[in-house]
């Protein structure tokens, strides 16, 4: 009888881990091996994007095999034939070591074959090894998975692609699987070493011979490292590093991947980063965390530059991540991007099995001196019946919900559960398994289901700005990786049961003894190993993603694809926008300033992080322009947010097509006044001129206005007016209908009755510009546009809610009701807080505000409020950003939701409310106003005052003043829009004394004290422009913008608001 031992790829390993830890298993054949004369190991040391194979093959002297007998075996990572004669095509013919139990066989090249199977289906196989000295022609079962043929083991032996049977094998004597299947041979075939079947022939000989200077030149290789058969004698002594970059951001934006592998026990410490700045804080992390729990000194030991192949293991380790990542992906029908959570499963079942490096020791137990436990491990992907808690289900709820596990959590010795409805995660104990049913591989027909198709030639380690190139090297083994999403954690030292696998039916370890490594560029930054001594603070570069100048890109290895970019883009600014002409330097005026130049280069992606193309921007240093002589005004409009939040009403209300377009390359058509001169940027060979500059090209001060100016004239052109209220909104005015656009730099907002006119207005631009049509407004300055059925508008931030929640690490977290707890004061801090703090916390106010201005007034408070704490933050003040980001995290898609029903367009009306002495640093109050139109805001604030107030009833007529000046703005920008607010704006308050003092104009001494500005919204009154109105407390809306509220009012003012789901 003959055995199989079979060791392979990763993700068969974490397949067969998961299958003794839950006692499934895959069919294998068990055979007897008692009588066997000898087993030869087989090692295949492959070229690039190969991978590696360890098989068994048993040799029985008695058992003779046809040379066209096809052997199918699972353990091949690849097809191996023996007979020359079956190839019909040679892809290499460079010789690769084959290293047998009993001697070095070779494989002399690769190439393809072609069978035709019993059921006359003719199959092409690619990528085959010629190795002659092979007992028999073996058929890989993974590389027939690969190319999507797979194969069913039960009474027969099926292979299958697309659901149709195309073939079968047959058990032969001593239970080997042969393929029932005759090679198509082909004339072309090596025989005695010589080529056949051309017109001519050389020996063998006379090929080796041959010598060619060209060739020497053009084939030249590095001579390849010999094998590393070193091994550290203890933990920490050798420690190595990588980064490997991924084509998908995670769910919470990270990209890359850091490694750190200890070469004694091949335990591996990964954590995954969102930029490649992070690696020297994540090294200094992991170097803290390991000298606290060891007590060992590291000690930093660069690789020399240019040889990645000194670092193999961890480049090897990377590799293998990738692999065992995409096949869970695979496997579960999970989307790419829970990429981290499938990475952290294939650690944590790695870290579970045994290694080959280690004598087939478990890495875990190793580092922690015991036997790790495997009872946590089930099926990754498989569904999840989460237990509700009872204080979180009503009475005839369901008990339990169905979830998706994606992995273990160690800290709480829980389950890791995906919840694809919200995409979110969270940890649970209470869950049980159904473990043969995979919710995203199995769903319904007709439904859509989750990307995961990847393969592993996409998912390489791609070093960003120079693209991805893999070098063969020969290094000693694999490595086992950890991951945690918080950094790198040490497991609780929980109750450890006996680690012992079942005895499988065929022994499994690592992917491979094979010594292979897959290199990415040897530019990439210079990893590290680190061992037991003390020394300085390592430093480690991350490679940019795109070259910075001119001088890295010739020497960023892809110097011709940049001098190409770089000359497309001076040829398209000289000949199609004439931007500007070449002069003798010689011939500048007196006192004439030559601007410096520089291109900018830029790696286009597409949403799989594939390179799509490589641009060049040359841009002027405008940083060197004096003021009132290389340029005078500066200051260029854009629309404001209020006044495309009024035109989105009138949309909704009046049912008005909304369009979209930018102008492509837009600063470019605006002409200069000024004389200017800029020097010939590096890269562009003309000596002796300079270039007189007739357009704003990018980076000139003024270009921004030259651009505005431009455009305006256009518009003009087009007999649209800007408006006096906001000179970016235009309008047209044709009978008894209105169209609008609306600017915001290149984008415009095109809002009209009629298309007829919108494709006018496109008509007329394309005479001037390249325009980009859109189409239908979707998406414009980070606001989503969504039309409804019954022709409402609802202008929502979801997506960009969603991105800072990923880049601040929150998309996880739990739903707050609030975006901050009533009556919380804080303090201000006089500790001196780090740069690093500041600069975190201000980001995090800064994308909020963005948020809070847009589409979001129900945040505007905490906002605002947690802002004046920003030049010292402490721990305190940054948790209360995380309740905002925790409110965001369960309203994320909430939007002002503009309704189409004419009862809601009778006019608008505002509301103001204040907050009084709030302020515990300055003793002022807080102010806040609501102006709403089509039943949803328009235009809000939150804001303290600028002066203390002595009273209630000073602080709200200070508010009430402060309201009636947008109600000005916002009555005549409506005007001009042709909407007639000639009727009182109808202002609302809560304070009887506030609103005597607005209507009576008498002096007293309550009111004496009142600056003469203060007064606006008395003489508002008087002149009929606006009433006052009194309105109880408990429907104010504008009390959102003055205070934290506690959920339940909160709620009531924020659907006032004309927020909606």
């Amino acid at each position: 009888m003959i055995a199989f031992v079979i060791i392979i790829a990763l993700y068969h390993t974490v397949e067969t881990a998961l299958a003794h830890a839950t006692g499934r298993y895959h069919t294998m054949t068990q055979l007897d091996t008692s009588h066997l004369d000898s087993t030869v190991s087989v090692t295949v040391r492959p070229s690039v994007n190969v991978v590696a194979l360890l098989g068994r093959l048993p040799l029985n002297r008695e058992l003779h095999l046809p040379n066209d007998t096809l052997v199918l075996d699972s353990g091949a990572s690849h097809h191996m034939v023996k007979d020359a004669s079956l190839f019909d095509a040679w892809h290499t013919r460079s010789h690769i070591a084959v290293d047998g139990a009993g001697g070095s066989l070779m494989a002399q090249g690769t190439g393809s074959i072609t069978i035709r199977t019993s059921k006359q289906r003719t199959i092409k196989l690619c990528n085959v090894y010629y190795v002659p000295d092979l007992p028999a022609n073996l058929i890989s079962v993974m590389q027939l998975r690969r190319e999507r043929v797979y194969t069913h083991f039960g009474k027969t032996i099926e292979l299958r692609s697309q659901g149709q049977l195309i073939g079968v094998a047959s058990l032969i004597a001593n239970q080997l699987s042969t393929l029932d299947a005759t090679p198509i041979r082909s004339t072309v075939a090596v025989s005695s070493g010589q080529l056949q079947g051309q017109t001519w022939t050389y020996s063998a000989a006379e090929c080796k011979a041959f010598s060619c200077d060209t060739c020497k030149a053009a084939k030249a290789t590095r001579t390849p490292f010999p094998t590393s058969d070193s091994r550290a004698s203890q933990p920490l002594e050798l420690v190595h590093s990588d980064v490997l970059t991924l084509p998908e951001p995670a769910t919470d934006g990270e990209r890359y991947v850091v490694t750190f592998i200890d070469d004694f026990s091949r335990k591996t410490w990964v954590s995954a980063l969102r930029n490649k700045s992070q690696v020297f804080d994540t090294f200094q992390r992991w170097h803290a965390m390991i000298e606290r729990s060891t007590g060992l000194k590291l000690r930093t030991q660069l690789t020399i530059p240019y040889t990645p192949e000194q670092n193999g293991r961890a480049e090897r380790t990377n590799r293998t991540i990738v692999e065992g990542t995409i096949a869970l992906l695979q496997h579960s029908g999970l989307p790419m991007t829970l990429w981290r959570e499938a990475l952290r499963y294939v650690v944590d079942t790695k870290n579970l099995s045994p290694h080959s490096a280690i004598d087939h020791k478990i890495p875990d137990t190793i580092w922690y001196g015991k036997p790790p436990s495997t009872a946590n491990l089930r099926a990754f992907g498989c569904r999840a019946w989460h237990t509700t808690p009872r204080h979180k289900r009503a009475k005839l709820d369901p008990k339990a919900k169905p979830f998706i596990f994606v992995g273990i959590e160690n800290k709480t010795k829980a389950w890791t559960l995906y919840d694809p409805e919200t995409t979110s995660f969270f940890q649970s104990r209470d869950v049980r398994f159904d473990e043969n049913v995979f919710p995203a591989r199995d769903a319904p027909t007709g439904q859509p289901k989750p990307r995961a198709t990847s393969t592993a030639g996409d998912w390489t380690f791609v070093d960003a700005a120079h693209g991805s190139r893999t070098v063969p090297h020969r290094a000693s083994d694999d490595a086992t990786i950890e991951m945690s999403d918080d950094g790198f954690d040490t497991p609780s030292d929980m109750s450890m049961a006996q680690f012992s696998l079942s005895p499988p039916a065929s022994d499994v370890t690592d992917d491979s003894a094979d010594p292979i490594d897959f290199l990415s560029c040897p530019s990439r930054a210079a990893a590290f190993a680190a061992t037991t001594a003390d020394s300085p603070v390592v430093e480690l570069e991350g490679p940019t993603e795109d070259p910075q100048n001119w001088s890295q890109a010739v020497k960023s290895g892809k110097e011709e694809i940049w001098r190409q970019a770089a000359a497309d883009e001076f040829h398209s600014l000289t000949t199609e926008y004439k931007c500007f002409t070449p002069v003798d330097s010689s011939s500048l005026p007196p006192g004439a300033k030559v601007l410096g130049s520089r291109f900018i280069f830029r790696t286009k992606r597409d949403q799989l992080g594939k390179i799509t193309s490589h641009k060049g921007r040359l841009v002027a240093q405008g940083f060197s322009q004096r003021p009132g002589i290389d340029y005078d005004e500066t200051f260029a409009p854009v629309a404001k947010f209020t006044s495309i939040r009024a035109l989105i009403a009138l949309a909704a209300a009046k049912k008005l097509h909304v369009h979209q377009a930018d102008v492509d390359k837009a600063y470019l058509h605006g002409e200069l006044k000024e004389d200017l001169y800029m020097r010939v940027p590096q890269g562009v060979d003309m000596p002796g001129k300079v270039l007189k500059l007739h357009r704003s090209i990018y980076g000139l001060k003024q270009a921004g206005r030259v651009w505005n100016e431009h455009i305006d004239l256009t518009l003009k052109s087009l007999h649209y007016r800007a408006t006096a209220k906001d000179h970016c909104v235009y309008v047209q005015r044709d009978g008894d209908h209105y169209h609008y656009i609306a600017l915001y730099v290149d984008d415009l907002l095109m809002v009209s009755p009629s298309e007829d006119e919108i494709e006018r207005i496109l008509n007329g631009l394309e005479q001037k510009y390249g325009i980009k049509r859109l189409g239908p407004a979707q998406y414009i300055l980070g606001i989503q546009i969504k039309r409804q059925a019954d022709k409402s508008i609802i202008l929502s931030q979801e997506a960009y809610i969603t991105s800072i929640l990923r880049r601040f690490g929150m998309s996880d977290s739990s739903p707050a009701s609030t975006p901050m707890a009533p009556n919380r004061q804080l303090e201000h801090s006089l500790a001196e807080t780090s740069k690093t703090a500041r600069t975190r916390y201000m980001q995090a106010i800064g994308c909020l505000l963005y948020a809070a201005t847009g589409t979001r007034p129900d945040i505007s408070y905490a906002v605002g409020y947690l802002a004046r704490f920003s030049a010292s933050p402490t721990p305190e003040h940054w948790t209360a950003i995380k309740t905002v980001f925790r409110y965001l995290r369960g309203t994320a898609r909430l939007g002002l939701h503009y309704s189409s029903e004419q009862g809601k367009f009778s006019g608008f009306n505002g509301y103001s409310d204040a907050d009084w002495g709030t302020c515990t640093t300055s003793s002022r109050s807080t102010m806040g106003y609501s102006f709403h139109l089509a039943g949803s805001v328009i235009s809000w604030s939150s804001k303290v005052q600028n002066r203390v107030a002595d009273t209630t009833t000073d602080a709200e007529y200070l508010a009430l003043s402060h309201a009636s000046k947008e109600a000005g703005h916002l009555q005549e920008l409506l005007m001009e829009l042709g909407i007639d607010t000639r009727a009182p704006i109808q202002l609302y308050g809560d304070n009887q004394g506030a609103i005597a003092l607005a209507k009576n104009p008498t002096l007293h001494h309550r009111s004496r004290h009142i600056r003469i500005r203060e007064h606006f919204v008395r003489d508002q009154v008087r002149l009929g422009t606006i009433q006052v109105n009194y309105v109880d407390t408990k429907t104010m809306v504008a009390d959102i913008f003055t205070k934290a509220l506690g959920p339940l009012v909160f709620k009531v003012h924020r659907d006032n608001l004309g927020l909606r789901g």
